[in-house]
């Protein structure tokens, strides 16, 4: 998954300091590939899914009419990626260590429609909607 940010090292740095996760830093120098800035950059794995963050720069070579309405991130939320999934063991645990951590929470515990497995939704890096749901799918 690719992601922009203001700030790539310090929202890898976000993520590894609230799952422990192993965030690999790049640089912190401005880097270009074929003129898109690809640099600094950070990046983690989380289930096989690589997570790569790229500095906001780069939208601005790949959408510059788009960038130039905006120039700063905006809540996810309402959005066509709305939020991000991430499962967790106990949510209960989860949800006292963040609020220990000050994460901000954007929405309370709920469950699934018609299920037992509850979520929440948190707030990351440039305002990304993060929902934390208790219980990891399970192959049949």
């Amino acid at each position: 998954m690719h992601f922009l940010s203001d700030d790539p090292i310090a929202a890898g740095q976000w993520y590894a300091e609230h799952f422990g996760l192993r965030v690999r830093k790049g640089s912190p120098d401005k880097r270009y590939y074929e003129g898109f800035q690809v640099g600094p950059a950070s990046s983690f794995l989380i289930d096989n899914v690589n997570f790569i963050i790229y500095p906001a720069g780069y939208m601005e070579k790949q959408w510059p009419g788009n960038w130039a309405k905006h120039k700063q991130f905006e809540p996810t939320a309402g959005r066509v990626i709305d939020h991000v999934g991430l499962s967790v063991d106990n949510l209960d645990e989860t949800i006292a260590r963040l609020k220990t951590e000050g994460v901000n929470f954007i929405g309370q515990r709920e469950k699934f429609r018609k299920t037992s497995q509850r979520a929440i939704m948190i707030e990351g890096p440039d305002h990304l909607s993060i929902q934390l749901a208790e219980g990891h799918a399970q192959k049949e």
